[in-house]
């Protein structure tokens, strides 16, 4: 190939990766309200205190619909913009401010109409409650299935997630107190689908002798937390808690 013709094919590739990028990049800036979109629909709100009825700048809104939830910040009127795909029909909103109680309902994200919300002063302090993990009574720790296979004589493990029941988009949280075991051993805790075999930990994280765990599984089904000892090279199974991932409804 003649080098005129090489210039000429380099020059076209380069400037077809420019066009992709630059489409990327609006794609991105479309999605978030930042710029215009062509083919998209703007869904728009705004945010006052119930009280007042001053706006509310800087609240976190969350959109979520089918696909991946996009969240941004009201600007200093109080007001956000999503743009969003001409056939959603229904979707969930999400506001969160730490001074007010967490909104959240079902919306029709192609309502042209101003969405109009205010929020209730929190009598609580900081709110940094989720509204989607369907909030549970203390859980009483008597009813958790749990079990310690593992016979380690005089040495005793304990497990206490925080609830039986999680949402996929819920951490998995929790303690956990480990005695009598010498301190050069590893022990690791994870969170594993119950039909895995008993070697298999999943999500995990090293720990120590005791302190908290937080954990991740985002496919609803039943699983189990468990801790592992590594006295050497293989790990040993010494305690499970079952517990149930469930998928969030929108």
């Amino acid at each position: 190939m003649k080098i005129g013709n090489k210039i000429a094919a380099a020059t076209l590739i380069v400037t077809i990766i420019g066009i992709i990028v630059s489409i990327s990049i609006k794609e991105i800036r479309c999605k978030i309200g930042l710029e215009k979109c062509d083919s998209l629909l703007s869904y728009t709100g705004s945010i006052f205190d119930e009280k007042t009825g001053l706006p509310i700048p800087n609240a976190k809104v969350t959109l979520f619909t089918q696909g991946t939830p996009i969240t941004i910040y009201t600007d200093k009127e109080g007001i956000y913009q999503f743009n969003v795909e001409p056939n959603t029909l229904t979707g969930k909103v999400r506001v969160e401010n730490s001074k007010y109680e967490i909104y959240d309902r079902r919306i029709n994200p192609n309502n042209k109409q101003i969405e109009e919300i205010r929020l209730v002063e929190s009598d609580r302090g900081t709110n940094n409650s989720d509204p989607r993990d369907n909030s549970e009574p203390p859980l009483d720790q008597t009813k958790l299935d749990c079990k310690y296979p593992k016979n380690i004589g005089e040495s005793s493990v304990e497990i206490k997630p925080n609830k039986t029941v999680f949402t996929s988009i819920e951490k998995i949280t929790g303690s956990f107190a480990i005695h009598g075991i010498p301190d050069n051993y590893k022990k690791r805790i994870g969170v594993v689908e119950a039909s895995k075999p008993k070697n298999i930990y999943g999500d995990w994280q090293w720990i120590g002798q005791e302190g908290n765990f937080e954990l991740k599984a985002q496919i609803p089904g039943k699983y189990q937390i468990r801790l592992f000892l590594r006295p050497n090279k293989q790990d040993v199974l010494v305690g499970s808690c079952s517990i149930t991932i469930k998928a969030v409804e929108f």
